[in-house]
This record gives C-alpha cells, sequence and structure tokens, in this order.
C-alpha cells in the first residue's frame, strides 16, 4: 500500500544527480564516488531500521529512518525517499504506550516496500554510473 503511495515519485530524479555533478566542478570522480557510498551504505541502512522497529526502539528507528530518506534524497532517490518518509509519519504517530508492540508491527508493513525499492534504486543507480 505505502509503495502505491510513492509510487507518483520517479524512483530517480535526474535533476539532483545533475546538480550533484555541477556542484564538483572539475573532479567529475567525486559525484561517482558519493553515490558508490550510497549503494554501499544502502544495505546497512535498511537493515538499521528493521532491527530497530523489530526491537521496538523507537529513537533508533526514526534516527535509521530520517538516516535513509535524507540520504536518498541527496541523490535523487525520491521514490524511496518517499517511502521512507511515510514510514517516518507512521512512527511519529505512534503512542508512547504501545510502542512496544506497533513497531515490531510496522517492520513487515513497511520493510518489505523499503527493500525492492532500494533494490531497484540501486540497480538504476548503477546504470547511471555506468
Amino acid at each position: 500500500m505505502k509503495e502505491l503511495h510513492a509510487l507518483g515519485h520517479p524512483l530517480l530524479d535526474s535533476s539532483v544527480l545533475d546538480r550533484l555533478r555541477d556542484g564538483v566542478d572539475n573532479d567529475s570522480d567525486i559525484w561517482r564516488l558519493f553515490i558508490r557510498n550510497y549503494i554501499g551504505l544502502l544495505p546497512r541502512r535498511i537493515e538499521r531500521v528493521r532491527l530497530c522497529l523489530t526491537s521496538a526502539d523507537f529513537e533508533g528507528a526514526m534516527d535509521s529512518v530520517l538516516s535513509l530518506r535524507s540520504s536518498s534524497e541527496m541523490v535523487g532517490a525520491e521514490r524511496l525517499a518517499a517511502l521512507a518518509g511515510h514510514l517516518q509519519a507512521a512512527l511519529r504517530n505512534a503512542t508512547e504506550h504501545d510502542i512496544s508492540t506497533t513497531l515490531p508491527g510496522m517492520a513487515p508493513a513497511h520493510l518489505e516496500d523499503l527493500s525492492r525499492c532500494a533494490n531497484q534504486t540501486k540497480n538504476r543507480l548503477l546504470q547511471v554510473l555506468s
């Protein structure tokens, strides 16, 4: 369901990558390194979201989702950023007394979409780098 809301967002916004490329002046390899680093950290970011949700770590979940969202926005991964934003909003709506049950319940509802989109984003970014 969340993925359907995110489908209104492009998988990758090439204008963000263009600005990234243009912002590094004459050193064309820096933007590539930035993207490679993003790709390399993506599985760990998704795993940290999973771990924090399943262990009902509210602060860790908010931090990990914000990290995923902001890093995705920086490379133009609009759909993944939107999915992370949707999870962030769901976390904000979780009440303090039921965090121990609510957060683990969010894991299956969000992680499949996040993981699938992260994989699609990684594949598209790898195409950009080639």
